[in-house]
């Protein structure tokens, strides 16, 4: 049965048709991906050729030995044709002592894969394992996509991870896994060392994600950012659950940023994005630049940071501490060619970009919800105010938008409106079931967007509790005559609960009102789901009865008042 919560509105709602717009453009969707096919070989010669059962997508090789070594492959496509001998550049983002990766490169259409070891000269080089991944046609599994408002034009289009397709199984969020949140303070750019013509960065996204975790061994996806060359803009590590309307923008409630593994040591509070592609000698399109800048001047306005300065980095895990340019190349911390000769060469020219881009800068926004009472009795109504502030100063006449969400249910619109005098509109509502709210406000051309995080509100079930065919004195105490053995007792909940349980209380005490013992009886309700009853067997001269209904992922704990049984004297 469909629940309704009616509203009423505290505040005058004017009408701002040409301010506000409709807040869930993308409807929920469900979309079915494949999954990652894969098949690993290690090989202890010098040279190699396989043959896969399956054509694959993307291929990468691994291996254990000193620097300077490296691995060159080339591709016989299922026509026959033969491409050229080529270099399988290193990812040194994910290099750990002496274990060595190549980025994930694209190899559509290859029906075999040779490959030629190249130890350093003076060092050595291990079995060389090579991972053959099928990101496009594997069995078919369906991820349900949310109901998603696109932000405004100012803040980057990112798509999600459920979008391209993230396998979530894949990754880990316990133990060493457990994701940790740090204050932005640093922008590094990196390169994905894979194909620099990519014809499905979605594949390469989840044949990437596998490598990473699969073949690596990290938690997750390594950098919070992905770049095609197309200009498309993906979610990297995951962060948290979004609403819908939020911008996936790896980071909490607060602001503070998920901690990667893009960069050894200087990961806490570095947000790190990764082109896809090698640039050791190409550059990056025009397009992929253009989304570099943007995404890089979206981050450093929101967090304060200047574009062309250096500062000092602060591992907020370790406090070791390291002068560097806020917008800086992995080279720039660790002996490495990431992200590439060309694109580290074209960094100087990024930062001015994003300074020109950023201009004035915005003003920072927050939105906070706030509920009163805590939790509401069934059929009763509590307050929600949302309050918006800029600069810690209330934002009057700014479009708000709140939304509510029914447990088990999706997100819905409740109210738009501009904010008062006090940045603040509030909504008096009567909800039959645990609700949450949240609030959204989305930002104008002098002002950054702010969400609010999800509020809870909780409904109690009203439970009564009576003690039949004695005396009361209003009190809440019930008198019962001398040689009173047993006394039925009788209540009701509502909203009725079809088969649920009362939790009864009883607690025994002497004449002078002393505690002798308690015990707690589990009481059904009827069929009705509306009324229960229960004999109680006097033996005590006192008693103190507690009827509840127990919290539930719908409402809250329902609790009638204390009830009062005196036996052998009367008010």
């Amino acid at each position: 049965m469909r629940l309704i919560v009616p509203i009423r509105l505290i505040c005058v709602v004017a009408t701002m048709a040409a301010v506000l717009v409709p807040s869930l453009s993308s409807p929920a969707r469900t979309i079915r991906v494949p999954r990652v096919l894969f098949a690993s070989a290690t090989v202890d010669r010098a040279q190699g050729r396989i043959h896969p059962k399956q054509p694959p997508t993307h291929v990468g090789f691994s291996w254990t030995g000193t620097d300077g070594g490296r691995v060159r492959f080339r591709t016989v496509g299922t026509d026959g044709s033969v491409s050229p001998w080529r270099n399988a550049p290193e990812n040194d983002d994910l290099a750990e002592r002496d274990r060595h990766f190549t980025g994930v490169m694209a190899v559509y259409g290859a029906l075999t894969i040779q490959w030629r070891r190249r130890p350093p000269r003076d060092g050595w080089m291990g079995p060389v394992t090579v991972d053959l991944l099928d990101s496009v046609h594997g069995p078919r599994r369906e991820i349900r996509i949310p109901s998603v408002a696109h932000g405004l034009a100012s803040e980057p289009r990112i798509v999600t991870r459920a979008e391209w397709g993230a396998d979530e199984s894949l990754q880990s969020n316990s133990g060493g896994c457990r994701r940790s949140f740090f204050p932005v303070q640093q922008l590094f750019v990196h390169h994905t060392a894979g194909s620099n013509r990519d014809p499905h960065p979605r594949a390469t996204m989840r044949s990437i994600y596998w490598f990473h975790t699969a073949r690596r061994g990290w938690c997750d996806i390594a950098y919070n950012f992905l770049i095609a060359r197309n200009g498309t803009v993906f979610e990297g590590r995951w962060a948290r659950a979004y609403l819908p309307w939020e911008t996936h923008d790896a980071e909490d409630f607060s602001g503070a940023l998920v901690r990667g593994a893009h960069t050894l040591d200087h990961n806490p509070g570095a947000v790190g994005v990764s082109l896809m592609g090698s640039f050791g000698s190409r550059r990056p399109t025009k397009a992929a630049r253009r989304s570099l800048v943007r995404l890089l001047a979206w981050e450093a306005d929101r967090h304060g940071l200047a574009p062309e300065a250096r500062h000092v980095y602060v591992n907020q895990e370790t406090g070791a501490r390291r002068r560097v340019r806020v917008i800086a190349g992995h080279r720039d911390v660790r002996s490495t060619s990431c992200p590439g000769r060309a694109l580290y060469r074209m960094l100087p020219g990024i930062r001015r970009s994003v300074a020109r881009r950023i201009g004035p800068g915005k003003l920072d926004t927050e939105l906070l919800l706030s509920k009163s009472p805590k939790k509401v009795d069934f059929g009763a109504s509590g307050t929600v105010t949302a309050t918006l502030t800029s600069d810690a100063s209330p934002l009057p006449e700014a479009p708000v938008r709140l939304y509510q969400k029914e447990h088990g249910g999706p997100w819905e619109l409740l109210t738009e409106s501009p904010t008062d005098e006090a940045g603040q509109i509030s909504v008096e509502v009567a909800p039959t079931v645990r609700m949450r709210f949240a609030a959204e406000y989305a930002g104008s051309r002098l002002r950054w967007s702010a969400q609010s995080k999800p509020l809870k509100l909780g409904v109690a079930p009203v439970v009564t509790l009576e003690a039949q065919g004695g005396t009361a004195d209003g009190a809440g105490s019930v008198y019962f005559p001398p040689g009173t053995t047993s006394i039925q007792l009788a209540g009701s909940v509502s909203p009725p609960h079809p088969g649920r349980a009362i939790s009864l209380l009883i607690e025994r005490r002497d004449v002078v009102g002393t505690v002798v013992s308690t015990k707690t009886v589990s009481v059904p309700v009827a069929e009705d789901g509306a009324s229960y009853s229960y004999v109680l067997t006097t033996k005590h001269p006192r008693y103190r009865l507690v009827a509840s209904l127990p919290g539930h992922p719908d409402h809250a704990l329902g609790r009638a008042p204390d009830l009062h049984v005196v036996v052998g004297s009367l008010p």
